[in-house]
């Protein structure tokens, strides 16, 4: 009998308290057998890394000094799981629940299609009645990533990027475009990782029979704003081929006028994050 692939799960971990602890006990319940789970801190003041640590012993745990972001927490996990052997690493974000067939769909997939790169769940909202993730698209002329509805309930299917709340990643991607670009600290590396995957001839692919769900903690980050717009910019700004590269300016200043006319008088605080969004680009050029 084979032996299944090795699966490192990856929670990279920040003040997570509320959701950590109900996350890895869905992992700990997954029917996959070969996995090892692997909790990343980024310095978190609430307990949550002390805690998970009693209520989870089996768990691999690596605390960083600092909170260096999710880009650069995720690789230094990532690093950790190649070195010892994974074929695979599920990143997992904190706020996702797991049903226990979840996995398996996805390391099948991988092992029958070696093209494929990158797969993730659908992911819903906390009650499942509604999809938070069903497939990625880029609009480059809105500079906006979008998710969309699935393409299918049943077959998996090929999308623009995945989501990086919860995408399996097999062993090659890593080894073949690199991790997560540290330069984004939070949102969009999940994107620029796609794309750089695709650009190697590796497919990015939704499992419409895998599901997990999410409840979206970073809804109540102050800071989302703010991480969204300086990460999108930095994003369509790499990704723009040298020839429409003024094309990149001429809408990076029209999208600025028109988001801060929009949010000036209706949502100040959310017009300051993106004031100091644009000038932080501008000023460090990601």
């Amino acid at each position: 009998m084979n032996t299944p692939p090795i699966v490192f799960i990856l929670v990279v971990n920040y003040n997570g308290r509320k959701t950590l602890p109900a996350c890895l006990r869905s992992l700990f319940h997954l029917e996959y057998p070969n996995i090892h789970i692997l909790v990343v801190d980024n310095a978190s003041t609430d307990g949550s890394l002390e805690k998970a640590k009693t209520q989870f012993p089996k768990a691999h745990f690596i605390r960083n000094s600092e909170n260096v972001g999710f880009a650069r927490g995720a690789n230094v996990g990532i690093r950790f799981a190649l070195d010892h052997g994974s074929d695979g690493v599920w990143i997992v974000n904190p706020d996702v629940i797991v049903p226990k067939d979840a996995l398996s769909p996805l390391v099948t997939l991988l092992e029958r299609h070696p093209n494929v790169g990158m797969v993730s769940p659908i992911i819903t909202t906390p009650s499942g009645r509604h999809i938070w993730f069903g497939g990625g698209a880029i609009q480059w002329l809105r500079f906006r990533a979008i998710h969309t509805a699935p393409r299918s309930r049943t077959t998996p299917f090929e999308t623009g990027f995945l989501s990086g709340c919860a995408p399996l990643i097999r062993r090659e991607v890593f080894e073949s475009v690199g991790l997560f670009d540290e330069h984004f600290f939070l949102y969009y590396e999940d994107a620029d990782l796609s794309l750089r995957a695709k650009q190697q001839g590796f497919l990015t692919v939704v499992h419409p029979r895998s599901r997990v769900s999410h409840s979206e903690e970073s809804r109540h980050n102050p800071e989302k704003t703010y991480w969204l717009i300086r990460s999108g910019l930095f994003f369509f700004r790499k990704h723009s081929p040298t020839s429409p590269f003024l094309f990149f300016w001429i809408a990076f200043w029209i999208r600025r006028f028109r988001n801060s006319l929009r949010l000036l008088h209706s949502k100040r605080e959310s017009w300051k994050a993106l004031e100091k969004a644009f000038r932080d680009f501008l000023t460090y050029g990601y």
